[in-house]
């Protein structure tokens, strides 16, 4: 048989990309040593593999069924590997990553750079996306992991909860509020005197806020929609407009901001997910972005 470890590594990044050329950016290695290599494969098992058109090639049928059995082959041949070796990783080629705005700058860049630090043969490419971006382009193919707030579930997506927290209003250090709060007299319709900042709802995000304010009575005098946290943030500590943000994403800005005490009954969970496609199920660097991310929540 003809059929080499690293061509079967040429096929799947190929698969993966969708394009000899981008492949061999990837790999490091000649275009043409990438098509002599999917052209033995399709040799040797006597059959297409690949439709190809002017400008992309993409997997047929038979090929899509040789990834899907070739892949956690690879898989586990690089964890014997790793352990024989006793390395601390073994991850190779490229990897396209997305997360909503701010996970993906906090959360998301600290662990694949520190995966590049460990493997020196991996590419990244990672992009802050609004959540339904990042749902998207996981079902589409165009990123091959994400991570996002309030996804829904999806039949052809694995979805691993990193994270569950609450929804929490906020407001900066010095706004009006701030007062009667410190002195017990605040309110929670007082709200209704100040500009709102509320995540705009897209389909397929789970957001709480409406069904929440409804049970505690408050109407929100919404000014800004946003669908970066961090753009909220900028709009509160800038102005007396409070917002609804997720309460992890509150330590992060420390004493600039201050929590409006909500009753016990406020109902506006969040979860955070990782999403990948079923296909790609069992690969070792997804295991290892959701274990580095869980350490990273707790």
């Amino acid at each position: 048989m003809d059929i080499t470890l690293d061509r079967m590594r040429y096929f799947l990044e190929v698969a993966k990309l969708e394009h000899v050329g981008l492949a061999s950016k990837s790999l490091g290695i000649s275009a043409s040593a990438i098509s002599s290599a999917i052209t033995a494969i399709e040799t040797e098992y006597g059959c297409a593999l690949f439709e190809r058109s002017h400008q992309r090639i993409q997997l047929n049928e038979k090929g899509q069924w040789l990834k899907e059995e070739l892949s956690p082959l690879l898989e586990q041949l690089d964890s014997l590997s790793q352990k024989i070796n006793g390395k601390a990783s073994a991850f190779r080629g490229h990897l396209n990553i997305g997360g909503s705005f701010f996970l993906a700058n906090h959360y998301l860049h600290p662990i694949l750079q520190k995966i590049q630090n460990q493997n020196p043969e991996v590419s990244v490419e990672i992009s802050p996306l609004r959540s339904v971006q990042v749902i998207q382009e996981v079902l589409g193919g165009v990123l091959d992991y994400g991570i996002c707030i309030g996804a829904s579930g999806h039949p052809n997506l694995e979805k691993q909860t990193l994270y569950s927290g609450l929804l929490k209003i906020v407001i900066r250090k010095n706004h009006p509020l701030v007062k009667k709060i410190q002195n017990k007299k605040f309110k929670l319709d007082s709200l209704n005197n100040y500009p709102a900042g509320i995540h705009k709802y897209t389909p397929g995000i789970n957001y709480q806020e409406t069904h929440a304010f409804n049970k505690i009575g408050v109407q929100p005098n919404i000014k800004n929609y946003y669908q970066s946290e961090e753009l909220a943030i900028h709009s509160v500590l800038e102005s007396d407009l409070w917002a609804v943000v997720p309460d992890f994403i509150i330590n992060h800005y420390g004493a600039k901001l201050v929590s409006v005490p909500l009753p016990r009954d406020w109902d506006a969970s969040f979860d955070i997910c990782s999403l990948y496609r079923k296909s790609m199920k069992g690969k070792s660097v997804f295991q290892y972005l959701d274990q580095e991310l869980l350490k990273a929540f707790v």
